[in-house]
């Protein structure tokens, strides 16, 4: 219960001091005793909480916390409390019109739209109650001091999200919220640094159910959603997953596997389901097209397994490998003098990584693989073809855009 600290006391018949006890001027040995004249003779008045020396007239202690509650009349004749009241959490006082204080009425509001967006995204109690606790710290180092508490509650919430592994996405609390999802992400980021909380990476294979419920995929949901979680654990072997969002990984994998077994999904309709560009979405298909598992059929990607497939390099790595060849090959036809013998090659395409070659044998072809360079002879214009040279540079030519990309030959 609330107890009343009687600061002061007004009206009549509030004026009598009442003693500690029946026995108030006994000395008796637990009682308090007087720092100025040493006696334990006192007097108590629970009306104001004061204890007064009854030998010297001093004040030993006042404003003290006592269980009784006093009524006072004012000029109008309405009734108020004396003194202030204390909340049941010892947080401070609240006003004698039981007014709350600011922190109160913030802590309660963001408790109230922490269950009201918990509701909207089928939330349980234990999350709320968690988030509830995050907004108290939030509460504790002014962390929503110029900040809108919306905010405040929805990087709560989805901190408790990531942390349960809950399918769950910080734009399903903008949709909910009705405001920018960069204004939370920006209010998430500043909250977990503050809190410096280790936050586990965000795994795609939990928004593959959910992205496959749809998209009406009727009997065949659960076997195109457990190829696409194959192919996400295949693409996170071919750091396709690594520093991108989950949700176009799950839109590469879902469009495949639902083509695999016979839904003419189109890329549109997965931009809209998963809620990402359409140029993040073909970024994400034509790095897969660039591995192992992407050069396999539809029959093969249901019977292969996956996981034997060899690993392919990062997507910028392999970049970056076709765009320093490229600039090399430039570089030294540029530095050629008219007349140099060229090698024309036979390019056979291959995806990825071929075990029995070095990869600095593998050039690029096109922009969607590699090409292996099988046979090689010297020819120059305006000369007989004379025979091969084993330790000479190699230029291929690419068939689209007349890059070239050197290489040393086998």
């Amino acid at each position: 219960p609330s107890r009343s600290l009687g600061l002061s006391s007004t009206g009549e018949g509030q004026g009598l001091l009442a003693s500690r006890s029946e026995a108030g001027r006994g000395g008796s040995p637990g009682a308090m005793s007087c720092r100025v004249c040493g006696s334990t003779e006192t007097d108590y008045d629970p009306a104001k909480g004061d204890t007064v020396c009854v030998n010297c007239g001093t004040v030993i202690e006042e404003n003290t916390i006592v269980s009784e509650v006093q009524f006072a009349e004012d000029a109008n004749g309405a009734s108020s409390v004396v003194g202030q009241f204390i909340s049941a959490s010892g947080t401070g006082m609240m006003s004698s019109s039981f007014a709350k204080e600011s922190r109160e009425i913030t802590i309660s509001n963001g408790r109230r739209k922490i269950s009201h967006i918990a509701g909207a995204l089928s939330l349980n109690s234990h999350h709320v109650e968690a988030a509830q606790r995050f907004f108290l710290l939030a509460v504790q180092h002014n962390f929503i001091q110029g900040r809108r508490t919306q905010h405040v509650v929805a990087a709560c919430l989805y901190i408790v999200c990531r942390r349960e592994k809950t399918p769950h996405m910080l734009i399903d609390f903008s949709d909910v919220l009705q405001t920018n999802v960069f204004a939370l992400g920006s209010t998430f980021l500043k909250f977990t640094r503050l809190l410096n909380l280790q936050l586990p990476l965000i795994d795609p294979s939990l928004y593959i159910h959910r992205f496959a419920s749809r998209l009406e995929l009727g009997d065949k949901m659960h076997v195109v959603s457990m190829l696409a979680l194959r192919l996400v654990q295949r693409m996170k072997r071919d750091w396709i997953q690594t520093g991108r969002r989950p949700s176009g990984i799950c839109g590469a994998a879902l469009l495949v596997a639902a083509r695999v077994h016979g839904f003419r999904r189109t890329q549109r309709e997965l931009v809209h389901v998963v809620r990402i560009c359409d140029v993040t979405l073909r970024k994400r298909l034509c790095e897969f097209e660039e591995t192992a598992c992407g050069a396999l059929t539809a029959h093969e990607l249901g019977t292969v397994d996956l996981e034997a497939l060899q690993e392919a390099d990062p997507p910028a790595f392999a970049r970056a490998r076709r765009l320093e060849a490229a600039t090399d090959a430039r570089l030294l036809l540029q530095s050629m003098p008219i007349g140099t013998a060229l090698l024309p090659v036979q390019a056979v395409l291959c995806a990825g990584r071929i075990p029995s070659l070095p990869l600095a044998h593998a050039l690029p072809f096109g922009s969607s693989g590699l090409a292996l360079v099988t046979t090689a002879t010297v020819l120059a214009r305006g000369h007989t073809p004379t025979a091969s040279l084993p330790h000479a540079p190699l230029l291929a030519l690419a068939a689209s855009g007349g890059a070239c990309a050197p290489a040393c030959a086998p």
